[in-house]
């Protein structure tokens, strides 16, 4: 379950994936007693669920809170910090979200290298509560395909071959990390995909006040204030908000709750605060991709389209790179999206949340003074024709973004997501 280790047990595999870490701890070079906890997640394995700590039972597949496992006093007492000790991904990658009902937030993509519970051990530090509501799964959990994956035959194929549950739902698009997550269950592989972290015990933040620790401190704080930057940056988003809400004033537009809350979301994402979703078919420490692709081919039996996953990035992750926003996969943070899913509304929804920002781009001088806006763009697309020529063609994507551009299989231009879909790009 835990495999307890020490710096010089753990000092090379911290080197070669989080090097400014590893020199703020080998100078101190910590003793025996500094002790950290390796443990392995297979891929969709929720390493913290609803802010609560989970581990691998030791007696079954399944894993189990922190609180209810069979582990020494010791290591309870080590890891009982904090709901959600310090952690570095020593492979491959996890994701932070949130379960609101039955929607999926992603708020945070952290390959390998990354710290995790940074918030709340700064919370220990300082002596405050902490009540995280967080979920951090292993691997991607905002994770689909774009091609449609409900044809009977082929699903009945994947339930004879993986023994997958009759009442295995597929009813949106979030619903398919699922079936993924109990297909990899039952696929036997030599080297099957795993995500491994590294917990810190308690001792580690119990020294702030030792210069010769100040190296390792400065590590933690200065990740925490990056983190917490996103925080800040809401305060510059509502003075952005408020200058839309004056020029929606001015021309008498008075758009539902919905369509403002997406716009304002969406502005959301240009400025980093969170994810879109972006194609990842050849990122294989976010999800074994290529053993699924490979399976919904050789068993599922998908033809007409090639394999394309997807998965969520925020704008700086991606170097340049656009992300896109569906109109059929909600992620709003503030507002919640219709009850009710109308695909003749989708067309709809769509010019008015063009009509807005076009609206506020041309009236407003504000983008033009914050640099942070000066390059963003919002392109918006639909897999049907707009009769009022305002939405482009979900058929241009290929020929805008060649991340989509396959040798042996075409691009998938009728999946759901590009129903209502919104490119957001920096250059």
């Amino acid at each position: 379950m835990l495999q307890a280790l020490t710096w010089q047990d753990v000092r090379d595999e911290v080197k070669a994936v989080n090097l400014e870490l590893f020199n703020s701890i080998e100078s101190i070079s910590p003793d025996d007693s500094f002790v950290l906890y390796k443990v392995k997640y297979r891929f969709g394995d929720l390493i913290i669920n609803r802010g609560v700590m989970q581990i691998p039972s030791g007696t079954s597949e399944h894993l189990i809170p922190f609180h209810e496992a069979q582990i020494s006093a010791k290591d309870r007492e080590n890891l009982s910090y904090s709901p959600i000790p310090a952690h570095l991904i020593v492979k491959n990658s996890c994701e932070v979200f949130v379960t609101n009902h039955e929607r999926i937030i992603p708020m945070h993509f952290a390959k390998t290298g990354s710290v995790i519970g940074l918030f709340e051990t700064l919370d220990y530090i300082t002596n405050t509560q902490s009540a995280p509501l967080w979920d951090v799964s292993a691997g991607a959990r905002s994770i689909f395909m774009l091609p449609h994956i409900t044809e009977k035959q082929g699903i009945n194929r994947l339930m004879k071959t993986y023994r997958l549950p009759h009442n295995i739902q597929l009813k949106n698009l979030s619903d398919q990390w699922g079936m993924f997550k109990r297909i990899l269950e039952k696929e036997n592989t030599s080297d099957p995909w795993c995500c491994e972290i590294l917990f810190f015990s308690k001792k580690w933040f119990e020294l702030e006040d030792d210069l010769e620790w100040s190296a390792f401190y400065r590590y933690i704080f200065k990740q925490g204030w990056q983190r917490i930057q996103y925080t800040f940056n809401q305060i510059e988003r509502a003075f952005v908000w408020q200058a839309i809400i004056e020029v929606v004033e001015k021309r008498n537009l008075k758009p539902r709750h919905y369509i403002a809350d997406t716009v304002k979301h969406l502005f959301a994402i240009a400025t980093n605060r969170y994810p879109g979703f972006v194609p990842i078919d050849f990122e294989q420490d976010t999800a074994p991709i290529k053993l699924l692709q490979d399976i919904f081919i050789d068993v599922y039996g998908l033809k007409n389209y090639y394999p394309t996953f997807m998965g969520s990035r925020t704008l700086d992750q991606m170097d340049k790179q656009p992300v896109y926003y569906s109109l059929n996969l909600p992620t709003l943070v503030e507002g919640i999206p219709p009850l009710e899913k109308r695909a003749n509304r989708i067309m709809v929804d769509l010019r008015e949340i063009k009509l807005l920002i076009d609206t506020f781009k041309e009236r407003s001088s504000f983008l033009e003074q914050h640099h942070m806006f000066k390059n963003i763009n919002f392109n918006y697309f639909h897999t049907e024709k707009d009769m009022y020529g305002e939405v482009h063609s979900s058929q241009d994507i290929v020929t805008e973004d060649s991340r989509f551009l396959y040798k042996d299989l075409p691009f998938c231009v009728h999946s759901h997501f590009w129903r209502g879909c919104i490119k957001i790009s920096d250059y």
